[in-house]
């Protein structure tokens, strides 16, 4: 039953369009029952004698078909988490890219990111420590990957906040203090890979900084504009003339990153309507603040970038809870009595864990509408 359970979740996990609800009542249906392999389901804080017997093997996310295996139940916990989590990623984009958003849809890629980001957390908080020790490099489980996925989810959920805000026109206190907020977050998610093999984390890391720094210019676009509703014209100039030279940069760095090889696909940020937008804005707000100095103020461009307070607010993305099922009440204290933890010990169980080397890679189930020119969506998730 748990078998079947378990690659019944798997063959949804490839289908990026099911419902975010199919998925939840289907991994919870195979943790209830997996749990009791893990952890003894009628004593607390005990193991189960079944959890080191069966060799786990799993695929990474950035390794291609290379295996990394482990003789631990909490593995085959964290790393079945970890690719829900990826799932609500996938879906999101998928989500994204699927053409014209409605408010709806814009909802639900906000609500899979914080889902996403809560998976990260979990694992990390509640399985790693309690690990076997593993080999193997660039691994899901290692706690500068999960940091970075977890602060890429929450950012790329502030993407979605943002560009609402910009959509209905709000302040330029609130939207700039969302996007200097969202730029320091892709900044710290990339900080967490600089420790991690390039040749995986190269590409991904490239993104993270591409979108802090998009992010960045953003802010100080709109912070231009406060600056000149305060007469601080000089200083709006200065400030202007920085997110212009930050938004302008990103054209070599988007051809750069798309020449990156690496796993996952190529977010061509230059070809998306959001990004021509704010390009748009950085532009419109500096050069009302040269005109304005001209002909008005007559104040002295600084040299050096002035201070000030670009704090966000409103909008702070949090994580959604997750909360684990109970172990399944098919673990009673009659059927670990009757458990033989020997006779699992199988001929497989008892060879190296090292002998699988390499698994086949999934394929994913495809979306057929997606045929939409890059940028047609107001949504900024790749």
């Amino acid at each position: 039953k748990t078998g079947e359970e378990r690659q019944k979740l798997l063959n949804l996990l490839k289908n990026l369009q099911n419902d975010m609800k199919v998925i939840e009542t289907s991994w919870q249906e195979y943790i209830a029952l997996y749990l009791g392999f893990v952890f003894n389901a009628n004593k607390p804080g005990e193991s189960s004698p079944l959890r080191t017997l069966v060799p786990i093997h799993w695929t990474q996310s950035l390794t291609g078909k290379s295996t990394v295996n482990a003789s631990d139940g909490i593995y085959e916990l964290a790393s079945m988490l970890i690719n829900i989590g990826i799932w609500h990623m996938k879906h999101a984009s998928s989500l994204a890219e699927s053409g014209s958003l409605t408010m709806d849809d814009a909802k639900d890629i906000h609500k899979s990111l914080r889902t996403a980001a809560g998976f990260f957390q979990f694992v990390k908080e509640n399985y790693i420590a309690a690990l076997c020790a593993i080999d193997g490099s660039c691994k899901d489980t290692e706690q500068q990957i999960l940091e970075a996925y977890h602060t890429q989810c929450l950012s790329e959920a502030e993407e979605v906040t943002i560009a609402r805000a910009v959509e209905l026109k709000h302040q330029s206190n609130i939207v700039g203090g969302l996007a200097y907020e969202c730029s320091k977050h892709f900044q710290a998610a990339a900080k967490f890979l600089s420790s991690v093999n390039v040749q995986y984390m190269g590409k991904w890391q490239k993104y993270l900084t591409m979108k802090s720094v998009f992010y960045k210019a953003c802010a100080y676009g709109h912070q231009s504009e406060i600056l000149l509703q305060k007469d601080k014209c000089g200083d709006a100039i200065k400030v202007g003339q920085e997110a212009l030279q930050l938004f302008n940069s990103l054209e070599n760095t988007s051809r750069e990153y798309i020449r990156c090889k690496g796993a996952g696909t190529a977010a061509r940020l230059v070809d998306h309507q959001f990004y021509r937008k704010i390009g748009a804005i950085i532009k419109r707000n500096l050069d009302k603040a040269t005109r304005e100095n001209g002909f008005i103020y007559h104040h002295r461009v600084p040299a050096e970038l002035p201070q000030f307070d670009l704090e966000a607010k409103f909008g702070i993305v949090q994580p959604e809870n997750i909360t684990m099922p109970a172990a399944s009440d098919v673990w009673t204290d009659q059927i670990y009595a009757s458990l033989d933890p020997h006779s699992y010990a199988t001929t497989a169980a008892q060879k190296d864990t090292s002998a699988v080397q390499e698994l086949p890679l999934v394929t994913e189930v495809t979306n057929n509408q997606r045929n939409q020119k890059p940028g047609d969506s107001s949504c900024v998730v790749s």
